[in-house]
């Protein structure tokens, strides 16, 4: 008789019931926004900063959309979901990146074209 090679929790998941002697390696996934790059990890990674991750079994966090100057941000970023961007109106604009909303020209000002 022989014995058994343990089971191995791929990247993507995490060690559940490690094994022993008598008792192979049980794994479970790592749930959308969470990850592990190496293979036996003893815990998923949230996805943090500017990145998400919206699959769950996953070995990276995918970097976030930038929602750039003359557009603002429609659906903010968190650990399962991408941000996502819509083109500032005319008459309005945005200065700088990943702005909640868009601001409008005032005083002696105008902007005639969207997304500036």
């Amino acid at each position: 008789a022989t014995c058994l090679n343990a089971t191995v929790c791929t990247a993507g998941s995490r060690v559940v019931v490690p094994h022993n002697a008598t008792a192979n390696r049980q794994c479970a996934t790592c749930p959308a926004g969470e990850v592990t790059a190496s293979d036996n990890a003893a815990s998923c990674t949230p996805c943090t900063g500017d990145t998400y991750q919206d699959q769950e079994g996953q070995a990276v966090c995918f970097n976030a959309t930038v929602c750039t100057a003359g557009s603002r941000v429609v659906v903010p970023l968190n650990a399962t979901t991408n941000r996502q961007c819509a083109a500032c109106p005319a008459g309005e604009v945005t200065a700088s990146n990943n702005l909640d909303s868009c601001t409008p020209c005032t005083g002696n000002t105008y902007q005639d074209q969207g997304g500036q």
